[in-house]
């Protein structure tokens, strides 16, 4: 198909008058193929990711979130998971970002912190767990909490891994176990034996892949 084509048909999808941009983003994800589609219908899915670039430059990352985030948590396909997944990272590295900007991530887990969106919230662990977890401080103590925890980070990192696998907040465990699987030199058996049988699901699989070596 002509370049020309390809972009004719994007303007006409994105002028649909029914549809508003969050809903455009999530009809393409959906139907997003990925690489072994594109090797299989490459003009599609050259189609699909113009239409995914379009809408995504142009959306907000707050805008994106809100879209993404209800059908992140809900998707049971690896393969939808992961187009959700990458309309995340665009959100989070918007504007060729280095390091992630967890902030609309954080305005809209803070929206809905009385029921925390659980797979959000790993992803926003995953790409900075420390900023993560100050987050979260703030969100349910306040800014001094946020701060106490952010003075105690600066100690010798196993004692606050220690320090913080005994605390009552879900949160700050999610801090242990994600910060265990990202740095091997860290991990500590008889926390991870304790966070095997921990209440929170996103502890438990966190605890999961390192037995597994992921």
């Amino acid at each position: 198909m002509p370049e020309d084509d390809v972009q004719k048909v994007v303007q006409e999808f994105k002028k649909f008058k029914n549809r508003t941009p969050q809903e455009l983003l999530l009809q393409v994800l959906a139907v997003y193929g990925g690489k072994d589609e594109y090797r299989s219908n490459p003009q599609a899915e050259i189609v699909k990711r113009l239409l995914l670039s379009n809408l995504l430059q142009e959306m907000e990352p707050l805008d994106i979130i809100t879209a993404v985030a209800p059908k992140y948590e809900q998707a049971s396909s690896a393969k939808l998971q992961k187009s959700l997944r990458q309309a995340l990272d665009v959100a989070t590295f918007k504007g060729g970002r280095v390091d992630p900007d967890l902030n609309a991530l954080s305005t809209y887990i803070e929206q809905n912190k009385n029921q925390p969106p659980q797979r959000l919230v790993g992803y926003m662990y995953s790409q900075n767990p420390q900023a993560a977890v100050l987050f979260m401080a703030r969100v349910y103590g306040g800014k001094a909490a946020e701060a106490e925890l952010a003075d105690k980070l600066k100690g010798d990192q196993k004692t606050v891994l220690r320090s913080l696998a005994e605390r009552p907040e879900w949160w700050a465990r999610l801090y242990v176990a994600e910060t265990m699987k990202k740095t091997v030199q860290l991990r500590d058996t008889t926390i991870l034996k304790k966070l095997e049988a921990d209440d929170n699901q996103l502890i438990r699989e966190k605890v999961a892949d390192i037995a597994a070596g992921k």
